[in-house]
């Protein structure tokens, strides 16, 4: 059972060891990087070698190929992280071992999230991973916003905490189970939470997901993330957007179709399904809308990262497998888009200490290269083709118009109209990068970052045109939940 849990607990270990040898032996922040690096390589590799048996038998936490595809995203995500903190100005050298500790139980926080069986056990896991959040947006100690950021992040997640947690204990009351299937089971028996009381139900729902809306930054938990976002390290910042919504996505999906997606009486009826649509609308509509007179680049994409969050609950709100693989499918082309946004933006930020859409005046002139991929990136959170964007969003809404109906083409139609929206601001970068006169001193940068993001721009406009690879491999890690 404990081969299940083994790259968790050999993540755990090494963060441990690698705080303890280099707290006692301070080395470069190479070194560190290196070999922090190198020790999750070996960890991702065993994890996805076939020594790691699933288990599916633990009432607690369960693993299974569905767990290891969010798994293998969080090694993924972290492993870029690990990049771009060594060059990163917002990490201090000197707390490196126990930034890079952080960076480990993140991981397995994250991983235990999705593996979680249990409302009580996803909510501890949700709780850890929140509080290395809050340490690690913190961690740009020299500046007052970075502090700021943390403690608005912690504010806002004790609110969002303590909801989830009152309709996990009036979940309990109900059903005298805390399981997931024991839940969905009692469910199918009774037809719904309180019969007499419709709107209570509804608000129980809520409530429960406060917690995972929070951790997406949807509507109405998304106030936090241009904050966090603006006031955080860069690298880490990046890793939020793509980790942490993994593993809510994660987590979320468990909770839908094995809770409440069997139950077809008083309580859903389709009524899960309409609180994610209009929860997906509110959300993408306002993110779009948010982002549009932003300046700086952090907090807009901030803004965007709220709108990808309501594009994948906007699929997911189909309450089917098809829905729950093209979720899936996106997230793969969102780590490779949203990642490599994020590190242009750290890279232009490092060398002008701003992130202000100024900074990228006549970028295309001074650097070619880097101007040519955050086009990239950029083009593809759009969703335009031939770029890998252009087919995540394509799946996810295939996925809602396969379900069929008129409330779900209307979800597609208002998800396309909100991709338009985000062109407007995606474009203004592009233009203060190519049409726009800016200074003419030539920007450099380290040949790690620049072959890293240039890799992650070549995935961008491979995957775009080649997907079936990635198809395949969110297909081999698929399982039907219900």
């Amino acid at each position: 059972m404990l081969l299940s849990y083994l790259p968790e607990i050999l993540t755990f270990a090494a963060g441990l060891l690698i705080l303890f040898v280099f707290s006692v032996r301070r080395s470069s922040f190479d070194i560190i990087t290196s070999v922090s690096f190198l020790t999750l390589l070996v960890l991702m590799v065993i994890s996805v070698s076939g020594i790691v048996q699933p288990d599916a038998s633990s009432r607690l936490f369960a693993s299974s190929r569905f767990t290891e595809f969010f798994r293998i995203i969080i090694f993924v995500s972290l492993l870029f992280t690990f990049l771009f903190s060594n060059r990163s100005r917002e990490i201090s050298e000197n707390t490196a071992p126990e930034y890079f500790l952080m960076l480990y139980l993140f991981f397995v926080a994250a991983s235990f999230m999705v593996m979680a069986e249990n409302l009580l056990s996803l909510y501890i896991s949700m709780e850890i991973l929140s509080l290395i959040s809050y340490i690690c947006v913190s961690f740009d100690f020299d500046r007052a916003r970075s502090k700021e950021a943390g403690l608005k992040y912690a504010i806002y997640g004790a609110v969002a905490s303590s909801i989830m947690l009152f309709g996990i204990s009036y979940m309990y009351g109900t059903t005298g189970s805390l399981y997931y299937s024991e839940i969905a089971q009692k469910l199918q028996e009774t037809g719904s939470l309180s019969e007499p009381v419709f709107l209570m139900n509804i608000l129980v729902i809520l409530m429960i997901f406060g917690g995972l809306f929070f951790k997406l930054s949807v509507f109405p938990f998304y106030a936090w993330s241009p904050d966090v976002y603006q006031g955080g390290p860069t690298p880490f910042v990046a890793l939020l957007s793509v980790a942490s919504k993994a593993a809510a996505i994660g987590a979320l999906i468990k909770v839908v179709m094995i809770m409440f997606a069997a139950d077809t009486n008083a309580l859903t009826n389709g009524n899960i399904a309409l609180i994610l649509g209009i929860i997906a609308v509110l959300t993408m509509t306002l993110g779009n809308l948010m982002a549009i007179n932003q300046n700086n680049l952090k907090r807009l994409l901030a803004y965007s990262s709220i709108a990808h969050a309501g594009y994948m609950i906007m699929a997911l709100s189909a309450v089917d497998d098809t829905s729950v693989l093209a979720v899936k499918f996106y997230l793969v082309a969102y780590l490779v888009m949203n990642l490599g946004a994020f590190y242009c933006v750290q890279i232009v930020s490092d060398r002008t200490d701003s992130e202000d859409i100024e900074n990228y005046y006549g970028l295309s002139s001074r650097n070619p290269y880097l101007a040519a991929l955050f086009t990239v990136f950029l083009l593809s959170l759009t969703g335009i083709p031939p770029f890998f964007g252009f087919i995540g969003k394509f799946y996810l809404f295939a996925a809602i118009i396969h379900k069929g109906g008129g409330w779900y083409y209307a979800l597609a139609i208002i998800g396309v109209i909100n991709s338009a929206i985000s062109l407007y601001y995606y474009a203004r970068i592009i233009r203060a990068m190519y049409l726009l006169n800016g200074n003419d001193e030539p920007f450099v940068f380290d040949s790690v970052r620049k072959y890293t993001i240039g890799f992650l721009g070549v995935l961008a406009v491979l995957f775009g045109v080649w997907f079936s690879p990635v198809l395949r491999f969110v297909e081999y890690f698929h399982t039907v939940l219900r």
